[in-house]
């Protein structure tokens, strides 16, 4: 749903020791986090530096999130943006 696109941010440039739960109580504090995931490697099963975090709907606290900017976890900065739907066909 069109509401459901503004609940969701990519975190990009996580720390590769940063996991989804750490994840998740990092942006607690922005609102309701009803899902939060770091991308793994498949094959070095280890972070790949960037994962997805979803906010209760209605919540708000996608919009705080990035209202808030900038953000630090481990000390190390990360870059939010408002979660992009996949497109068919691409990528």
């Amino acid at each position: 749903t069109p509401e459901a696109l503004q609940n969701k941010i990519f975190v990009g440039g996580l720390h590769l020791a940063v996991d989804r739960d750490e994840m998740k109580a990092y942006f607690e504090q922005y609102g309701k986090v009803v899902d939060s995931i770091v991308m793994m490697d498949p094959v070095q099963r280890r972070s790949r530096g960037f994962g997805f975090v979803t906010f209760e709907d209605g919540s708000g606290g996608a919009q705080r999130a990035l209202n808030a900017e900038p953000h630090s976890i481990r000390d190390k900065y990360v870059e939010l943006k408002l979660a992009q739907p996949k497109v068919a066909g691409s990528g």
